[in-house]
């Protein structure tokens, strides 16, 4: 018997085989505002999933894969060093297996002329911490101390190469540069607090992407200095009034509160003097901050829920002992706690150098302890500013602030990396390693 199928229109588009797409041209342009962004893009003819590869030294790199919809596409290429020649290829999968195409050449853009481009004068590759590639900093570009003059934020590799640049708009201040918490963005303070002499109030912070899309502008009045972000995006900085400073929270939706008041704890204290700050940081095992102050030397633990103060290490009434007594900071920036739990900061000595410390916390007898240093006979002082974080290898990488130079320490003090800015001091702001520089786009 003959069995007569009859077959649907689906049924027989479904039997029919896919035609093979034409694999797309790319062409290449550099991003109109960021030289050293190269984007390619080509128009997509069905659903693919793919990335781009591409070098500029010697081995080919990846952006990170992703899926492309039909239709005009996409995908910028970041940390690529200004003035450097660079191929690119696209690897797609349009269904049929993974294809390359053609590999196009183009040279980045040439470093802006007034940004500060430092040397680097050491870099021992083995010792050095291998996940910390690409640097996040701040700097102002005039020489000769820390006043006036624009400011830029950029990213340099571990050759000193500048591979991304943004110059804050007129003279505002940025000194707290940072990657946002989900490490989606980046939060450049951009004070007017000695930019304007107006307070702070036309203060801000800006999130934005690395491709110069803003995510949003939060008003900050009174910001000069310090901030910091919270898991939940609230920002937290230290507002100026007159003489004195608040610990000022602001909230997602907009709402605000106040802190904490240095006014209210130096009336405590019975201190008279002036009250401002130069780094905040924030503890999420304790869910507290800790807020140093140059002008009286002191760093206060605050909780974040209560306004209480914790502890304070320093020079006031009622501060911890240290041991010994000569390892007492002084001019201290960025103090933050390590995976130790030990307090970690840059300081000055009475010597007029500048080292980091370390010091482990004993609460019961209220002492700070130190157990490790580095900087002593070194000849290098920062007159304002510096930093010290301890990376995932355990190397300590020092920021010397505004004698304008990086490097990276190993446990037993060996200085396994350098970059130096040549010249009379600047103002040199935060700078944090950086984890994946496409997240940022």
């Amino acid at each position: 018997m003959l069995l007569l199928l009859a077959c649907t229109p689906d049924v027989l588009d479904s039997a029919v085989p896919a035609v093979k797409p034409d694999f797309p041209s790319i062409g290449l342009e550099l991003h109109e505002t960021y030289g050293s962004l190269v984007v390619a893009s080509w128009d997509q003819e069905v659903e693919a999933t793919g990335h781009l590869e591409y070098r500029f030294d010697e081995d080919w790199r990846s952006t990170p894969s992703r899926a492309f919809e039909p239709g005009d596409a996409s995908q910028i290429v970041a940390g690529v060093p200004f003035s450097t020649e660079l191929e690119v290829r696209l690897v797609l999968d349009q269904g049929f297996g993974e294809e390359v195409g053609e590999t196009l050449s183009i040279e980045t853009g040439a470093v802006p002329a007034s940004l500060p481009v430092p040397e680097l004068t050491l870099a021992e590759l083995e010792a050095m911490d291998p996940d910390s590639e690409y640097l996040l900093g701040c700097m102002n570009q005039s020489p000769g101390g820390w006043v006036g003059g624009a400011f830029w934020t950029f990213v340099m590799d571990r050759q000193g190469r500048m591979v991304w640049a943004h110059p804050t708009e007129g003279d505002d201040w940025t000194i707290y540069c940072s990657v946002s918490r989900d490490g989606e963005s980046l939060l450049l303070d951009e004070a007017t607090y000695w930019a304007d002499w107006d307070g702070g109030q036309g203060s801000r912070i800006r999130r934005m992407k690395l491709d110069g899309t803003v995510v949003e502008v939060v008003a900050t009045p009174g910001l000069h200095h310090p901030f910091t972000e919270l898991p939940d995006g609230s920002l937290v900085y230290g507002r100026a009034i007159n003489e004195y400073e608040n610990l000022k929270k602001i909230n997602p939706d907009g709402t605000d509160s106040i802190l904490w008041s240095c006014e209210d704890w130096f009336t405590e204290l019975e201190v008279n003097a002036d009250c401002q700050s130069n780094s905040l940081w924030w503890d999420e095992a304790s869910d507290s901050f800790l807020f140093s102050f140059f002008l009286t030397s002191e760093v206060v633990q605050i909780d974040h829920q209560t306004g209480e103060v914790l502890a304070a290490w320093g020079w006031l009434p009622g501060s911890y002992a240290f041991e010994p007594v000569t390892a007492k900071f002084s001019w201290q920036h960025a103090p933050h706690f390590t995976s130790e739990g030990h307090l970690l900061l840059s300081t000055e000595t009475p010597a007029e150098e500048t080292e980091v410390r370390e010091y482990r916390i004993d609460a019961e007898t209220q002492t700070l302890e130190l157990v490790w240093s580095f900087g002593e006979g070194e000849g290098i002082h920062a007159e304002t500013a510096g930093e010290a974080w301890r990376l995932g290898n355990g190397n300590t990488l020092h920021n010397y602030g505004s004698a304008t130079r990086l490097r990276e320490i190993t446990p037993e003090g060996e200085v396994v990396w350098e970059v130096y800015w040549p010249g009379r001091s600047r103002l040199l702001g935060r700078t944090t390693f950086i984890e994946d520089l496409y997240a940022l786009l």
